[in-house]
């Protein structure tokens, strides 16, 4: 089977040996997580049903193997069990990025020496959703529509009583459209407020935001690219389909980003005229190039260490060599999976940054 006929299947990001398979279920043996999952599991219920009249925006769920894709290994590196970290062992490196509470992250903000890929574990959970989602097939906490919600360094003991001034240090967040999120993070957003999963989130500030004239906003802003981890359990890298295409039989947009030597975070097929609300700048690109096929959009890590960097992507001319990790998209036709636009994440409405190019060229 050639690539363009590959079904595509959600694949975990790191790997199966029987120490991490350890690991992951000391994490889930572990009482708070265990209130975490019975919470999820009485909340979830069932999907609602759009009215006849409704569009339908969103496809099976990420746990569904139809319309998903496989991901090359994204591994974490697990901590050592110890007194502290018994009850939630959350991960303590993404690749070589490491993972951070969200106080050190506000304190790296206040700093100003926040780095360009964030990443995050704490307690998260969904505080706000789109209304004018809420006939949308998964509902207005699904893919399709923008969500935020608080990220903390350690769970509400009264989630019932959750104002400003009883939180732990933490960071407010946006899911843009086009992120997935796991149905038990879906679920905090209609159980009692501050309720919360432990969870671990890849993501940005916008580029060039600084919070130096407003210290009390050095928590709020952050955009989360990917859940990986939730709940002691790796959430899968699972492509978006727009829902007036076929996702039965798909090629499979990831190995796209391993040979530009990208790390993938988010991947979407969709018409031109959606790419805009993916990323106003990748949309931007999208418009200068005719044509009426779907658009993969990714959004990807760039500049991660030896082997996984962007020399290959640099030598495409796809992106500048870099040497710290950030945060790029690349839009590839579809289904030949070669390069028509890339640019930076985050840089603004630039309409200027992204490099659009004939397919192949």
């Amino acid at each position: 089977m050639d690539d363009h006929e590959m079904i595509i299947e959600p694949t975990p990001v790191h790997s199966r040996s029987p120490w991490r398979r350890a690991l992951r279920v000391a994490g889930l043996a572990a009482p708070a997580v265990l209130l975490v999952a019975a919470v999820g599991a009485g909340l979830a219920g069932p999907k609602p049903t759009p009215p006849a009249d409704a569009p339908s925006l969103a496809l099976a769920s990420p746990s569904d193997t139809t319309g998903t894709s496989a991901a090359s290994a994204l591994p974490f590196v697990a901590p050592t069990l110890g007194p502290i970290s018994a009850q939630v062992a959350f991960p303590t490196q993404f690749h070589s990025i490491p993972v951070l509470r969200p106080s050190e992250v506000v304190t790296s903000r206040v700093a100003g020496a926040t780095s360009d890929v964030v990443v995050v574990a704490g307690y998260l959970g969904i505080d706000w959703i789109d209304l004018t989602c809420k006939d949308v097939t998964l509902g207005a906490t699904g893919p399709w529509c923008e969500r935020r919600g608080i990220i903390l360094d350690a769970p509400i003991v009264s989630p019932g009583n959750s104002g400003p001034g009883g939180r732990p240090p933490h960071l407010h967040l946006t899911f843009p459209i086009g992120v997935r999120v796991p149905d038990a993070v879906a679920a905090t957003a209609g159980a009692t407020p501050g309720t919360t999963v432990p969870a671990v989130v890849i993501g940005r500030f916008a580029a060039g935001s600084s919070c130096a004239d407003n210290l009390q906003a050095c928590d709020q802003g952050f955009v989360v690219d990917r859940v990986a981890w939730a709940a002691g359990v790796d959430y899968p890298l699972t492509p978006l389909v727009d829902p007036r295409l076929s996702a039965s039989r798909r090629a499979n947009p990831f190995p796209a980003a391993d040979r530009l030597g990208a790390i993938p975070l988010e991947g979407v097929l969709a018409w031109p005229d959606t790419i805009a609300s993916l990323d106003p700048e990748a949309g931007a690109a999208a418009a200068k190039v005719p044509r009426s096929e779907p658009i993969w959009f990714l959004r990807v890590i760039i500049g991660i260490g030896t082997g996984v960097g962007t020399s290959t992507g640099a030598a495409a001319g796809v992106w500048p060599m870099e040497l710290i990790p950030r945060t790029a998209w690349v839009l590839l036709d579809e289904p030949r999976m070669q390069v028509i636009a890339s640019g930076p994440a985050g840089t603004g409405s630039g309409a200027g940054t992204a490099e659009v190019r004939a397919p192949g060229g």
